[in-house]
């Protein structure tokens, strides 16, 4: 893709992708932690919400789990063929770099965790909406951009 050809993702586009990612991640998450809580159950007869050490053992497995799957749904979506994850795929928007190429996983790993440091700043992100190439903080620090896919994707080589 030659960088005269990007249309750069607008900042809509990647809120609605960003929002189904988080769902994503929400569903995959809970479904490990509810397997996760399953076999501590039956590990620990003595399981109890109401008990201080099995209400901070939970907290820690949930804020673990979810962290550790984020980091690893955004990791492998953004540096597979998809280049991006379900959000990015719905929205037909892809992550290259700067030479119009997909990630590597070292990179998509290392967005992903700039990423989820700031998830609740929600002023970087801002950045989409005064920038030319709509990107945020972490698009310009690894040299990468979110653009819309030129051509269909082809799902039957999946």
């Amino acid at each position: 893709m030659q960088p005269t050809e990007m249309k750069y993702a607008s900042f809509v586009k990647r809120l609605v992708a960003c929002l189904i990612d988080i769902i994503a991640c929400i569903v995959l998450s809970t479904s490990v932690i509810l397997v996760e809580l399953g076999i501590y159950k039956i590990v620990n007869q003595d399981f109890n919400f109401n008990n201080p050490n099995d209400f901070n053992f939970i907290y820690v497995l949930m804020a673990s789990s979810t962290s550790i799957l984020t980091l690893i749904y955004f990791s492998v979506m953004e540096s597979s063929k998809w280049q991006g994850g379900i959000g990015k795929i719905k929205m037909k928007l892809q992550i290259i770099d700067g030479s119009g190429h997909k990630l590597h996983f070292g990179k998509a790993f290392i967005r992903a965790v700039l990423k989820c440091i700031t998830i609740g700043m929600y002023p970087v992100y801002l950045s989409v909406l005064f920038t030319k190439k709509k990107k945020t903080y972490y698009d310009y620090l690894l040299n990468t951009s979110v653009v819309e896919l030129q051509q269909e994707r082809v799902y039957h080589e999946l």
